[in-house]
């Protein structure tokens, strides 16, 4: 299990020691719990969009698992909001920003249109 700062396990032992919680404080704890979590995910996208860019080969995936799931490697090809466009082969793939991890950040040189 990871590891609770002492911060944060003040808060838990806080929250474990009320009596008879309301609903409303309960709505409230749930509340700024969910802010917190989707202020620190909308971070760490920021913080991934920052190195990633149309051109640039990068993988993503489980290196220990077969199939679907398995470490692939590819090119993005289009940015969205959240998520990346990365062509794997013949095959887009859909990615989450902090599932994927750059491999070169040059830019792949264009395929020559003939003599």
């Amino acid at each position: 299990m990871n590891e609770i700062n002492l911060e944060t396990k003040k808060i838990v032992d806080a929250i474990l020691g009320l009596k008879n919680p309301t609903a409303a404080d309960c709505q409230q704890l749930y509340e700024a719990v969910r802010t917190t979590e989707q202020v620190s995910r909308a971070d760490a996208s920021a913080k991934a969009l920052r190195n990633l860019r149309v051109g640039i080969k990068v993988g993503f995936g489980d290196k220990t698992r077969f199939g679907r799931r398995s470490w692939k490697e590819g090119v993005i090809t289009r940015i969205n909001r959240t998520k990346a466009i990365v062509k794997v082969g013949l095959v887009d793939w859909t990615v989450p920003f902090g599932l994927i991890e750059v491999l070169d950040q040059r830019k792949k040189a264009p395929k020559a249109d003939g003599p």
